[in-house]
């Protein structure tokens, strides 16, 4: 074999392996989860000084799941302040979100309902024990503020946490 022989072969070896992952990720890049359309960031409320406020990133995880952030707090006097990192399942645009934590009486337990621009957040009876301050509630109506698909949040310790890297599991075990 002649060396252009072989530096023809090896060009179209390296066309065809390109031309192979141009084909896969088009096939991936094509797929839309049914949560997409709840993507983005949601908040209440205009300053702490003037009463609660919160802020929400949605990220879909699958169709019927969505990965969220949470980040709460009461306001003046006492600026209490909540954050959680979870997933719940959507189904006709609402959710539940269920946990009961060992050291708690009774559950954390809120319900989601999304609409076309903003998500309804409404704790459930006795479903307030979320390891947030005092007084600190997810309740609320958030608007939606940015549509764009956000694929980080920011928790209170300033630490940046990618949502397809750091499943909730995770976050729970980072944090103890």
């Amino acid at each position: 074999m002649t060396k252009n022989s072989i530096a023809v072969i090896l060009i179209l070896m390296a066309f065809l392996c390109l031309s192979c992952q141009t084909n896969n990720k088009k096939k991936t890049i094509g797929i839309t989860l049914q949560t997409t359309k709840y993507a983005g960031v949601y908040s209440y409320g205009v300053s702490p000084e003037k009463g609660p406020t919160g802020q929400i990133t949605i990220y879909p995880e699958s169709d019927d799941s969505i990965l969220f952030y949470i980040d709460i707090s009461r306001g003046a006097p006492s600026y209490n302040m909540g954050n959680l990192y979870d997933r719940v399942k959507i189904k006709s645009n609402k959710g539940m979100y269920y946990v009961r934590y060992e050291e708690n009486e009774n559950p954390c337990s809120f319900s989601f309902v999304f609409t076309s621009d903003k998500l309804i957040i409404k704790t459930e009876k006795n479903g307030f024990d979320c390891g947030f301050g005092g007084n600190v509630s997810v309740d609320g109506e958030y608007y939606k503020v940015k549509n764009a698909k956000f694929d980080h949040f920011i928790d209170m310790t300033g630490t940046k946490y990618f949502f397809s890297r750091t499943k909730p599991e995770e976050y729970a075990k980072i944090l103890k």
